[in-house]
């Protein structure tokens, strides 16, 4: 993407890094939902928005579209990950 669009290697790891840090904010309220027993929506609401984010990365030509797919890759990364015991 880098090299195809013109875009230099901080712009591209701030926005990955703002969807690392958009997961890590999310884990909070979506451990709670999933300790209430809503586990199988957040799952599956999880999975519906890692799909959508990832067609929307595929067709990115802007900044602004590239750091909309990184934060909603963000907010579906804290709904996949597995709560520990």
């Amino acid at each position: 993407m880098e090299h195809e669009l013109g875009w230099n290697r901080t712009l591209t790891n701030g926005a990955l890094s703002l969807g690392l840090l958009v997961s890590g904010l999310a884990a909070y309220p979506v451990g709670n939902w999933i300790d209430h027993g809503h586990g199988r929506l957040v799952m599956t609401t999880g999975s519906l928005l890692a799909s959508a984010m990832l067609a929307i990365w595929s067709q990115a030509d802007s900044v602004a579209t590239l750091i909309v797919a990184c934060v909603g890759l963000g907010a579906a990364m804290a709904a996949k990950r597995v709560p520990t015991v």
